[in-house]
């Protein structure tokens, strides 16, 4: 039986007191069948109650001489000698009053000294009673906190190995925006030069679009981020090339509000919600916005928005390539830092991202 304080639960209290009913019944049941008899009640709650104290004061020792690093053994035997001259002369009161008064003096003494070796046996057998449960249950214990401690290991390692495979995903995502890059540049060279021989326009389209596929592709740091400000300037260039695809004036407005500068995100995450814009709006309505904020503690506030193009499938456009791969990619590098929410009606789309920098 583990010592338990009255802050505990009522049920471990009644089960302790069941179990020392049961202790006590099982012994004097016993006496009872080998001598014939049983002493006065008194008698018998007063030694028990003695031995229960005994038990609860040994193992409220020994929890507190193991509860710290390094044990005081000194202490602790000095403790078990202190509590068996106690508790011995507490019951030795009792046991003066239990001497048959006919006896000479000597016989009381010789009596007297019969019940009290008696009395020091039921000592130690009590102290070690609460020592073969106290080390019993703090084995128990010990082995419980190293299962639950290998069940965390378990999941650290679970939790490794998933962000390992998150990793891989988003390494995944970032290579599939990619392109061989001599082919890509070589190509737009050709195109802009012969473009623009005959279309300023449209060979200021070409370098605009070789601007943000060189972009895509530029080095990042260590952390693999890249200065902001480079990311808010090809978002300015997407909106610019997106005026050169349709024939008529598209309306999609720019706001920046704080300074970018000295902060730092992961390339191609602003440019591709920007992106979306122009693949499932309709531009012709108008109403289509960016909007960003950046505070100086950096606390980043990007919002897009559009109407709804009906023949536009926006639910494939929740689940696509695009948001998917974004996710991804902001799990991996903000973690809990950043949120994402898109709001939607029939007509509009509405995406929020709210990222610390």
């Amino acid at each position: 039986m583990q010592i338990i304080t009255l802050r505990e639960k009522p049920k471990k209290i009644i089960i302790h007191l069941f179990c020392w009913l049961f202790f006590i019944l099982y012994e004097e049941v016993y006496i009872l069948l080998v001598s014939g008899k049983i002493g006065p009640v008194f008698d018998i709650f007063y030694f028990y109650g003695c031995n229960i104290c005994l038990y609860y004061f040994h193992y409220a020792l020994l929890r507190r001489t193991f509860s710290i690093e390094r044990p005081g053994y000194i202490k602790l035997a000095a403790g078990i000698l202190l509590e068996t001259c106690i508790f011995l002369l507490v019951k030795s009161w009792r046991e003066y009053y239990l001497v048959p008064g006919a006896l000479s003096f000597s016989e009381k003494i010789s009596e007297l000294g019969n019940y009290m070796v008696s009395d020091l046996l039921r000592n130690i057998y009590f102290i070690g009673l609460a020592t073969l449960i106290f080390f019993t249950s703090r084995a128990s214990r010990l082995q419980k906190e190293s299962a639950e401690a290998r069940i965390r290991e378990m999941g650290l390692a679970a939790e490794k190995s998933q962000l390992e495979a998150v990793y891989a995903k988003t390494h995944h995502a970032y290579l599939q925006q990619q392109l061989n890059p001599h082919l890509l540049f070589n190509t737009l060279s050709f195109i802009h030069y012969s473009v623009f021989r005959h279309s300023a326009e449209g060979g200021r389209a070409v370098m605009l679009l070789s601007e943000i596929m060189r972009f895509s592709l530029s080095p990042t740091d260590t952390e693999g981020k890249i200065p902001l400000p480079q990311e808010m300037e090809q978002i300015k260039n997407l909106i610019d090339l997106n005026q050169f695809r349709y024939d008529y004036p598209i309306d999609v407005s720019l706001s920046v509000q704080g300074d970018p500068d000295g902060f730092r995100i992961i390339p191609l995450i602003l440019l591709t919600i920007t992106e979306n814009i122009f693949k499932h709006a309709d531009l012709r309505r108008g109403g289509s916005y960016v909007d960003m904020a950046v505070t100086k503690t950096g606390q980043l506030s990007f919002k897009a928005g559009n109407p709804k193009n009906q023949s536009s499938d926006f639910e494939g456009r929740k689940a696509g390539i695009g948001l998917v791969n974004t996710r991804l990619r902001l799990d991996y590098a903000y973690k809990d830092a950043y949120m994402l929410t898109i709001d939607e009606n029939p007509d509009f789309f509405k995406l929020s991202l709210s990222l610390q920098l």
